[in-house]
């Protein structure tokens, strides 16, 4: 009983840690979108600088789907011809 408490705390922890994580990428999306828009009307961002924010979106991105895809995945193993097992 007391592992179960415990394993329900890390598992809280872990998905407060996930949700600040992507609201930390979506307030970093965000910035990068402003300064993307900034450049275009003659902007602050230099090219190199926007190449490497672009890039560290697009990682940041496939590391929250490939996470959203095992999960999915996950799910389907627990469930034969449509139901739990």
């Amino acid at each position: 009983m007391v592992h179960k408490i415990d394993d329900m705390g890390n598992k809280m922890k872990r998905d407060w840690l996930k949700k600040i994580l992507y609201w930390l990428f979506l307030l970093f999306a965000i910035y990068l979108i402003f300064e993307l828009i900034r450049k275009i009307f003659g902007g602050s961002i230099s090219f190199e600088g926007a190449v490497i924010a672009l890039l560290v979106m697009n990682i940041g991105y496939s590391f929250h789907i490939s996470s959203k895809l095992s999960e999915h995945i996950g799910w389907h193993k627990g469930m034969k011809n449509g139901k739990k097992r």
